[in-house]
């Protein structure tokens, strides 16, 4: 009977962490769509109007694009309380707010389609992506000891990197050495990000194991693993694309 317990326990660990690995699949191709249709307009834009002798043409689309940038910034922000929100509230699906966040994602995304770093650059980025998330993620997962603590120093590390780079912003770009800066903190993110993808597999199992296997804390870890993922991979296709642009 026991054994039988234990093996309907971890068939259903394998279905709730099945169903997070699809809907974070799920919102990666969103993203994934949605940059590469935006990124796809806007360069056609932009070729079409950066010959024009009308020079407010060009600046009118460049202009255009940036407020959109910000603008899905900032909803990005307002987004992730919103699934907190729901989340905590748990009278409504968090799939609104998850399909929206991806699609601000795209939008943010796009950017770097647009700047010129191509595909097989990206598609470089995204398989060392999906290599270290997932080694990292399985590594928390099927870790014995409360990864918890080491993610509140990663995010403690990560606020303070954040402010120390808005505090000196400005000496960075006055001394030149701003570039400098960028890098060593694309390193350090990206190394942050890793230890915290493998809290998140360690809380994920949790939760597995506790038999609370609801539809929107399934949506809400793959939430969690979709922003652990594309942190991931900004910094190393920053990395990459600095790398191959010095040689």
């Amino acid at each position: 009977m026991e054994q039988t317990l234990e093996q309907e326990t971890r068939r259903e660990q394998s279905r709730f962490l099945a169903r997070i690995y699809g809907y974070m699949a799920a919102g990666l191709g969103i993203t994934a769509v949605v940059s590469f249709v935006l990124a796809l307009l806007f360069t056609n834009w932009f070729i079409g109007v950066v010959d024009d002798p009308d020079s407010t043409k060009a600046a009118a689309a460049f202009t255009t694009y940036l407020v959109i940038m910000v603008v899905s910034g900032i909803a990005l922000l307002i987004d992730t309380f919103v699934m907190h929100a729901v989340l905590r509230k748990g009278k409504h699906s968090l799939w609104i707010p998850y399909i929206v966040y991806a699609v601000l994602m795209g939008v943010f995304m796009s950017s770097f389609l647009v700047a010129g770093i191509d595909f097989y650059t990206i598609g470089e980025a995204f398989a060392l992506t999906a290599i270290v998330f997932l080694l990292m993620f399985f590594i928390g997962y099927f870790s014995p000891v409360n990864l918890n603590i080491l993610g509140t120093i990663a995010i403690g590390l990560l606020l303070t990197l954040t402010l120390i780079g808005l505090f000196f912003g400005i000496v960075f770009l006055v001394t030149g050495a701003w570039d400098t800066w960028n890098l060593i903190y694309s390193v350090a993110v990206a190394v942050i990000v890793m230890i915290v993808c493998a809290v998140d597999g360690y809380n994920i199992k949790k939760l597995g194991e506790s038999g609370i296997v609801s539809n929107n804390l399934a949506l809400y870890s793959a939430f969690s693993m979709y922003v652990d993922f594309i942190m991931i991979f900004i910094r190393i296709l920053y990395l990459l694309a600095v790398s191959k642009s010095r040689r």
